[in-house]
């Protein structure tokens, strides 16, 4: 059984050689000429992690008068200052940087460009950098001074598993003050649990993700996770996507994107039309069931439990998604999605990725319970794994009695029943 373990434990280690509770690094009348002031140095240890918490103060006088990552191999600036410094990469706040590594990162961020000089100036910002071999995630979390939230992630491999890399921040044209209380460094022990998006539920679309899974033919992942919601809507819930690689990456495919109120997506098309596009997919193309209670939904799906395997038939050009769903008062739910060959326009690869984000919510993965196994050894229930065949559901995921006019999902299939 191969345990995977994506997120890095942040254990408590004294950072910095101040004993301040704040570091101001740069100018505070944003005069800060370029490569003239940094923060202290941070050494994250192989699969270890960086957690630092900072307000980014600009002079706007351009997109790049803000905050800098460095990542290097030792502690320095420059080469000639110290022999044998490099940098594995510099990431500006602008989605723009250099280094060793930095032509072969992936990057992606939500900022609003028209606005965001104004956005930068007083900015909070959560940065989380973890190490896995020689992979490293950056992330920001950006708390904007418009009120709204926004996020920059990079991914790197640094070709270096082993030594120390040296992180420390410096900024042009603006200043930093860094809150030494909450900065962390992960000492590379896996951590119990990870939390995708806002614990208040305000997390808006596509701006937190869980990290990549892989699945590779054959196999099945299975996760454990609980599901908060804010309980406006039925969609703010989680979502779980299948892709052929990482988001932003070349050749970033989605073979779908299944929500959790039974609602999915993929190649411009939706399991949500009215029964007029009823081969909107091909026929045959999938199978999307559940037996929600949808008078009670809204708050079933706060606290639950959700249990999900993803198994990729590679084999036979499909992929299996099966989420088994308890509620915080004991009721028990299931949503089964089953992607198949006339649906594909894309072959389904020999490995393919899957992660987790959510709208509206938030989700605490138990990390502990990730496995990679044989698709013959599953752990959820053999009864919710498929629909019963005689089961009548509407489009919507609601079991009924029997079908009026209009599209159903019966026994497993698409049927418009003109009853």
């Amino acid at each position: 059984m191969k345990k995977l373990f994506t997120l890095l434990a942040m254990t408590l280690i004294a950072i910095g050689a101040s004993s301040q509770t704040t570091t101001t690094v740069g100018a505070e009348d944003n005069s800060t000429p370029w490569w003239t002031a940094f923060s202290d140095y941070y050494a994250i240890p192989a699969n270890g992690s960086l957690h630092v918490e900072f307000t980014n103060y600009t002079s706007k006088e351009n997109n790049w008068s803000n905050f800098l990552i460095v990542l290097a191999n030792k502690e320095g600036h420059t080469a000639e200052e110290t022999a044998g410094y490099a940098e594995y990469a510099v990431l500006r706040a602008d989605n723009y940087g250099w280094g060793a590594c930095y032509d072969e990162n992936t990057r992606e961020s939500n900022w609003n460009w028209e606005q965001f000089p104004n956005i930068m100036d007083g900015a909070k910002v959560k940065l989380d950098i973890a190490r896995s071999g020689s992979s490293m995630t950056v992330n920001a979390d950006v708390a904007g001074a418009d009120g709204n939230s926004y996020f920059q992630k990079y991914t790197l491999d640094t070709k270096e598993a082993a030594a120390d890399i040296v992180c420390y921040l410096s900024v042009e044209k603006g200043h930093l003050v860094i809150d030494n209380t909450k900065t962390v460094i992960g000492n590379g022990e896996p951590a119990e649990t990870t939390t995708v998006g806002a614990e208040d539920n305000s997390t808006t679309w596509w701006s937190a993700f869980s990290d990549y899974y892989t699945i590779p033919s054959g196999k099945t992942l299975h996760v454990e996770f609980t599901n908060y919601t804010a309980k406006a809507e039925n969609y703010q819930n989680w979502l779980a996507l299948i892709t052929t690689t990482e988001r932003e990456a070349e050749g970033y495919y989605e073979y779908f994107v299944l929500r959790g109120d039974n609602y999915a997506w993929g190649d411009g098309k939706n399991t949500w039309n009215d029964p007029s596009n009823a081969d909107y997919w091909g026929d045959g193309a999938y199978e999307l069931t559940s037996n929600f209670n949808w008078d009670t939904f809204k708050n079933d799906m706060d606290g639950a439990k959700v249990v999900m395997e993803v198994t990729n038939d590679a084999a036979n050009n499909q992929i299996h998604l099966m989420a088994q769903i308890t509620t915080a008062d004991g009721k028990s739910y299931f949503e089964n999605f089953t992607k198949k060959q006339a649906g594909f326009p894309t072959a389904v690869a020999n490995t393919i990725k899957m992660f987790l984000t959510t709208e509206g919510g938030h989700l605490v993965i138990d990390n502990t319970k990730t496995t990679v196994d044989d698709a013959a050894t599953t752990q959820i229930a053999t009864a919710t794994k498929a629909p019963q065949q005689d089961a009548i559901y509407h489009i919507k995921g609601m079991r009924v009695k029997e079908a009026g006019r209009g599209l159903y999902i019966i026994g497993g299939k698409k049927v418009i029943s003109r009853n």
